[in-house]
């Protein structure tokens, strides 16, 4: 059941801090002891965040904060089966939750169902208010049975430094991650959860160390069944600095001839030892895997954090004039920047040229100005 809820504040120095300070005055409150992923219902008892239903639960769109006995926030793992939460497909938060400073975010939900963590997912508004909560803008599911699922957990609303994750993360050494392991469909493995097939990964910071390599491709596997999975997962950006801090970048599931078949955000570091860290998250099905490289880390691009970062080192020295792109991209036909992969997922084909013929185009952007 939801309360109004509402502070007037008269301290608000400034439109940049009204804008931020906005969702944590004026929310109402959702106590709904059902909504905990401890507590599990069945289909004649469901309830539903989608209206118009006999078993709808009354939720409008708006911004909300969780409190009561289900608890204070969304979770950020799927939770363990269908029909916990109240609902049959649980809704959980597919990212970190913010800081105070990072004001009001764009975080991706998802509905788990059957073994499937992210079977449907959409994007709502999340802020960490300075009072120690966060609050939500939550929209109607997309169907039914979907709902929001709520656990009790840390609020952390300060910033973390940048050196954080570089200081507490885990090793990943799986041999069968590297780019040059293939396997096939019988012997596969997978990052999603709850399968016999599962890897075993849980949502964190990793350092990978070993023979498969020491950080996330940047240009899709040559086919399927790479990376000892079906559909390898790449990082689609070029890698941060020192400098940079903790950044986003969309990593991408090939398959077939789709270089970027499904993508989301993960959160990637470079760390002043000379290496990499990712927040991987589950990915959203099965069978799709992060893939790992090896690479030799350049020190001196650790600590000077030049503005462009680490490249791919056969393209490290080049500047990308017409005579580069000539000889990088002629398989597609493309110019520096253009990303023909990424809008032909459908078709599989544009400019009369198939995706995976058009990789190295994607490679172009690396170039140096």
């Amino acid at each position: 059941m939801a309360t109004y809820y509402r502070v007037t504040s008269f301290l608000l120095s400034s439109l940049f801090v009204a804008a931020y300070a906005a969702p944590c005055d004026e929310y109402a409150e959702l106590n709904d002891a059902w909504r905990s992923v401890n507590y599990i219902t069945n289909h004649t008892s469901r309830l539903c965040d989608h209206p118009g239903l006999s078993f709808s639960s009354g939720l409008v769109p708006g911004w909300y904060r969780f409190i009561g006995e289900a608890g204070n926030r969304m979770p950020t793992v799927p939770p363990e089966s269908d029909y916990h939460c109240g609902t049959h497909a649980p809704v959980w938060l597919n990212g970190p939750h913010p800081t105070v400073a990072d004001g009001v975010v764009n975080r991706e939900v998802c509905a788990s169902l059957n073994e499937y963590g992210c079977w449907r997912s959409w994007n709502i508004e999340v802020a960490a208010c300075a009072g120690g909560f966060y609050v939500y803008h939550l929209i109607y599911t997309p169907a039914c049975s979907f709902a929001y699922c709520v656990e009790n957990g840390n609020v952390m609303t300060t910033p973390q430094t940048t050196t954080a994750p570089c200081d507490e993360y885990a090793e990943l050494n799986d041999a069968w991650r590297s780019v040059n392991y293939i396997t096939n469909h019988t012997s596969r493995l997978c990052d999603h959860p709850g399968l016999s097939f599962s890897s075993g990964l849980v949502p964190g910071w990793y350092r990978f160390i070993g023979e498969a390599g020491n950080r996330m491709p940047t240009v899709p596997p040559e086919s399927d069944y790479h990376c000892g999975t079906h559909a390898p997962v790449w990082l689609n950006g070029p890698h941060p600095t020192v400098a940079d801090g903790v950044v986003n970048r969309e990593v991408c599931a090939s398959l077939n001839e789709y270089g970027c078949w499904r993508s989301w955000t993960i959160e990637v570091a470079a760390c002043a030892g000379g290496f990499y860290v990712y927040r991987l998250t589950y990915p959203p099905d099965c069978s799709i895997g992060y893939c790992v490289e090896p690479f030799v880390m350049d020190q001196p691009e650790f600590d000077t954090g030049l503005s462009h970062g680490i490249v791919i080192a056969d393209f490290k020295d080049v500047v990308c004039t017409k005579k580069t792109r000539r000889k990088f991209c002629k398989k597609c036909k493309m110019t520096r920047g253009q990303h023909v992969c990424r809008r032909c997922r459908r078709s599989g084909r544009q400019n009369g040229r198939s995706c995976r013929q058009c990789r190295h185009c994607q490679t172009c952007k690396h170039c140096r100005k």
